[in-house]
């Protein structure tokens, strides 16, 4: 092993530009086939074992030469400096095998401020690594947020329609109630009465239209014979046809309607009362 005082110079000084020769030595290593990564540990470590001085006397970079080709070997460039050198600060281009090799040595006090400035680049890029992570999280939190608001106004709209779609059908429910003289009744009671006149109607009826006044329901009914086998109800027949061969048949409601606020009115006895 030589002393680091002994490292030729890197180019002759013939008198030159530079106020003191940079002194350099330049060894090529050839690393064995193998990925990119595990050719530069190997260079890595044959540069650092086969220093020329002692280890605390010298700083070297390690250059890769030639490109990286699979399944062939690599061959690399170790250029060592004094450490003396190195604390000053030395950039050195070597020629190696016909090529110029640019290598830095930073001295240490430049080192450490680029440390620390690495440093502080990487704590915050952690800083706005959580930032983003704290942002995506608001905005997840937010949307989850906004989610819930929409479903419960789909869901208030959605009561808000059934609501105003019953309003609906209770309107036209009233409408037609309205249209039938039938104000006022509910149209259970209606329907109560459509059904006991389908369930009570004779075989042989011929039932063309039902009509409700007040309280009462009329039938007409082709034919003079009586609609109603069994009617359970007081029934009454006109004392002439509405039309020819039509006769109308007075029926007392379920729940006479209390028109007016008077009593429920029933169809007048006697056989031969209009109702």
């Amino acid at each position: 092993m030589i002393g680091a005082a002994a490292l030729p110079p890197l180019n002759d000084n013939d008198g030159a530009e530079e106020a003191e020769a940079q002194r350099v030595f330049v060894r090529v290593i050839t690393a064995r086939p193998g990925p990119p990564w595990d050719q530069s540990r190997q260079a890595a470590l044959e540069a650092k074992l086969g220093a020329p001085a002692r280890l605390t006397d010298i700083v070297w970079r390690v250059r890769r030469l030639d490109s990286w080709r699979p399944g062939g070997p690599a061959r690399f460039a170790a250029v060592y400096a004094r450490a003396e050198d190195a604390r000053k600060g030395l950039v050195a281009t070597p020629t190696v095998e016909g090529r110029q090799v640019s290598v830095s040595f930073i001295p240490p006090a430049q080192q450490a401020r680029r440390m620390r400035m690495l440093a502080a680049v990487a704590l915050a890029s952690g800083a706005l690594s959580a930032l983003g992570f704290g942002l995506v999280s608001t905005v997840i939190a937010r949307r989850g947020e906004t989610a819930s608001l929409l479903d419960s106004a789909e869901r208030v709209s959605a009561s808000r329609l059934r609501q105003a779609e019953s309003l609906g059908r209770l309107k036209r429910q009233t409408a037609v109630l309205d249209g039938e003289g039938l104000r006022g009744r509910r149209i259970a009671d209606v329907l109560a009465d459509v059904a006991w006149a389908s369930a009570g109607k004779s075989p042989a009826a011929h039932i063309q239209a039902l009509h409700w006044d007040h309280g009462f329901m009329a039938v007409e009914v082709e034919g003079a014979d009586p609609p109603f086998a069994a009617p359970g109800r007081p029934v009454q027949k006109s004392k002439a046809p509405v039309r020819p061969g039509v006769w109308l048949w007075g029926v007392t409601s379920m729940d006479p309607w209390q028109a007016e606020g008077g009593r429920g009115r029933r169809a007048p006895a006697g056989p031969e009362g209009a109702p």
